[in-house]
């Protein structure tokens, strides 16, 4: 009897390609992250692209177009008022003294604001760049209009917070990529400064899953801020109403030094580790300093004690160093 052909809708031919591990093996770990988070939205096409483009393009190309109303060629472009970066254009017609066209030369964001304005307070702080940066650069490309340093301002909070929002969905689905059922996982913690040479007012630390190597939580600890400095004397009748205006946007939240920062956020970050990620770090690769480790165990967060190792490389560095120490 000759065999009898496969069904068409066998679970052989419904299920997906797996992919073998000696595939996976071929696959850099920047790509396996990416493919945790392949749901995410496409990328904007072409028509969302900005241009830098001189004054007198436009008028070259205006002065080939005819009033809708009139048939005249006599056209005016100007423009009437701007925001930031976003400028208010408009055509009128000399003859029949009507505003043929206007339109701004940004669209709006979902928060309401010009989305040139917010690209450009975005790639400052990507950059780390200040406004006055900003307004030095455009004023030597002969952009005259730049935004007021309080919508800068307002505008960078907006920012902050709208980071804040996405790193904290990002970190939350990274947990749940890296737990697959398992409760305790383990982990890298490590701290980095805005500065080096242990100086820095601002320090981050950061936790990350050894496993998917994915960032499952971040903390900043800010020793100083500059609003601070122009606090009215504690005992004035002022100081009460400018305290409960100045919580509202002060970043100071450490009296530390920066060297205790990174110990700091370790703490605040296995302490909220089961409630916000549902995890318990378990163990924390090191990179030879065990204080976060040794203050997080110190502390009892944990019912479990959390277990230490070493990072193969920096003991290897260490040893080499120790031995070229010899010669």
């Amino acid at each position: 009897m000759p065999p009898t052909p496969a069904s068409s809708n066998s679970d052989a031919d419904q299920s997906e390609p797996q992919i073998s591990a000696d595939e996976n093996d071929n696959v850099s770990r920047s790509e396996q992250k990416m493919a945790a988070f392949d749901d995410e939205e496409p990328r904007a096409d072409d028509m969302s692209q900005y241009f830098l483009i001189h004054n007198s393009f436009h008028q070259s190309l205006y002065t080939m177009l005819t009033c809708c109303y009139c048939s005249g060629s006599n056209l005016y472009w100007g423009h009437k008022k701007s925001a930031g970066f976003a400028q208010e254009f408009y055509l009128e017609c000399i003859s029949c003294d009507k505003i043929v066209w206007s339109s701004n030369s940004s669209p709006k964001s979902k928060s309401k604001r010009f989305d040139i304005n917010v690209r450009t307070v975005v790639a400052l702080k990507e950059r780390g760049l200040s406004l006055a940066t900003m307004k030095k650069l455009f004023n030597i490309m002969n952009i005259q209009n730049v935004m007021h340093h309080k919508t800068y301002k307002q505008m960078s909070m907006e920012v902050r917070d709208a980071a804040k929002a996405a790193a904290e969905e990002a970190m939350s689905r990274s947990a749940e990529v890296s737990t697959s059922g398992v409760q305790v996982v383990d982990i890298s913690c490590d701290g980095t400064w805005h500065k080096s040479g242990h100086s820095s007012h601002y320090g981050v630390g950061v936790v990350v899953d050894i496993a998917s190597g994915l960032i499952l939580d971040t903390h900043t600890e800010s020793n100083y801020y500059r609003g601070c400095d122009k606090a009215p004397p504690s005992d004035s009748a002022s100081f009460t109403d400018w305290n409960e205006s100045h919580k509202k946007s002060c970043n100071k939240n450490f009296d530390g030094t920066s060297n205790a920062m990174e110990v700091e956020a370790a703490a605040v970050i296995f302490a909220r580790s089961v409630e916000q990620r549902k995890l318990i770090y378990g163990t924390m690769l090191c990179d030879g300093d065990s204080k976060a480790l040794d203050n997080v165990n110190r502390l009892g967060i944990y019912d479990i004690e959390v277990v230490k190792e070493d990072c193969v490389i920096h003991t290897a560095k260490r040893i080499y160093n120790q031995l070229d120490n010899l010669n």
